[in-house]
C-alpha cells in the first residue's frame, strides 16, 4: 500500500515513466441532440399537409407530415448550439443518429467545426 508520502509530487516523472497525457474529451460530454417538432412557417406547414396526404393516398405512412428539427443543446444549461431541420421524421432521425455519431467520436471543437454549430450564441429559429 502507498502512502502520501510515496506517490510522487507533479513536477516529478512517474517512477514508470512520463506522466500520461489526458485524452480528449468528447464532444458528448457537453452536448446532447434531441429531436423536436419543426417550427415551420404557415405556408410551409400546410405545403407539408398536403404532400403527407398525397403520399398517404398514394399508399405511403404519411411521415411527411411531421416535419421534425435535430437540436444540440449544451448539457449544463440546456442552451442550444445547432439545429438542423429535416424534411421528415426520418431524414430527421436519421440526422440525430449522425449527430450523436459524430459527438461521441469528436472533440468539441472537432464538432462544432464539422457542424458549424456555436456554443455560447443563441441560433435563430
Amino acid at each position: 500500500m502507498t502512502t502520501p508520502a510515496d506517490q510522487p509530487l507533479p513536477d516529478e516523472p512517474f517512477p514508470d515513466g512520463p506522466r500520461p497525457a489526458e485524452a480528449p474529451h468528447n464532444a458528448s460530454d457537453e452536448f446532447d441532440v434531441d429531436l423536436e417538432q419543426a417550427n415551420d412557417g404557415p405556408l410551409k406547414a400546410a405545403a407539408r399537409w398536403v404532400v403527407g396526404l398525397v403520399d398517404a393516398a398514394l399508399g405511403g405512412d404519411g411521415s411527411d407530415v411531421m416535419g421534425a428539427t435535430a437540436v444540440v443543446r449544451r448539457i449544463d444549461n440546456d442552451a442550444e448550439i445547432l439545429r438542423v431541420t429535416g424534411y421528415n421524421i426520418d431524414e430527421a432521425e436519421g440526422l440525430v443518429a449522425l449527430l450523436r455519431k459524430d459527438l461521441a467520436e469528436l472533440t468539441r471543437g472537432e464538432f462544432l467545426e464539422k457542424w458549424g454549430a456555436k456554443d455560447g450564441v443563441e441560433t435563430s429559429l
